[in-house]
């Protein structure tokens, strides 16, 4: 069974109020699972990439979004338990789905599966494949987005028995789950449906993860007042809908 335990990574200054207001929602919908953060501070990172070269070259170019994928899959592997990047609002409590099976994912889109949030059992076989991708396949290939690493895995070591179903106990589920829009549209309340948990609000605030990693983008001070009253606005029409 998936613990009980709500995982982040969150390497760098203070956070910003969307950050803050995401993680509200976890200890609001999910009050009783155990939210841990994992940071510079009470993770020795020099120690956990020593030796993988691609780690080591995003540490050095201070690229840290590459640094908390792999985190995340570390900490899952190790302890088991819900990762979630901090701009995924939560609407429900996600366990029921996590009572489902042994790893949860999620589709961004009709080809990928995101990594903003993932449920797992400790030491399941796939994390230990994505790990061994990042500490040793990865220089070997063209792409570096934990989407496009997430799929490839999956595709190629995995039975597909149908699209939200893998062997191996692993369900992904459908976009309108965990992303219901797009990280290539606005938001538009339409997208949340009942099947809707959680609303991923493509923070943007990392590296952009392309071309050898070197590009980044940084969301402007009115973009993130934007994407914080827009959540404030979902939160409000949604409680609107439930009292009707």
């Amino acid at each position: 069974m998936i613990p009980k335990k709500i995982h982040y990574v969150w390497i760098g200054g203070p956070k910003g109020n969307i950050e803050n207001i995401c993680i509200n929602s976890w200890r609001e919908k999910m009050p009783d699972y155990e939210i841990v953060e994992w940071n510079e501070h009470n993770v020795d990172i020099e120690k956990a990439i020593k030796g993988k070269k691609f780690l080591e070259i995003c540490y050095e170019k201070k690229l840290w979004a590459f640094i908390s994928d792999y985190l995340r899959i570390k900490a899952l592997y190790e302890q088991g338990g819900l990762y979630m990047d901090t701009d995924m609002q939560v609407l429900k409590d996600i366990t029921p789905l996590l009572e489902k099976s042994d790893i949860l994912l999620g589709y961004e889109c009709e080809k990928y599966i995101n990594g903003a949030i993932i449920g797992s059992t400790k030491g399941h076989k796939f994390l230990k494949e994505l790990l061994d991708f990042y500490e040793e396949d990865i220089m070997n290939v063209d792409f570096y987005t934990i989407p496009r690493i997430i799929t490839y895995i999956l595709e190629n070591k995995y039975e597909k028995i149908d699209r939200n179903k893998f062997s191996d106990n692993i369900a992904v589920y459908n976009e309108e789950f965990f992303y219901p829009f797009s990280y290539k549209e606005d938001f538009y309340y339409d997208c949340i449906t009942e099947n809707t948990y959680s609303i991923h609000w493509w923070g943007k605030s990392w590296a952009k993860k392309r071309s050898y990693f070197l590009e980044s983008k940084h969301l402007k001070g009115v973009d993130k007042l934007v994407k914080c009253a827009k959540i404030f606005a979902s939160n409000t029409l949604l409680s609107i809908k439930r009292r009707r």
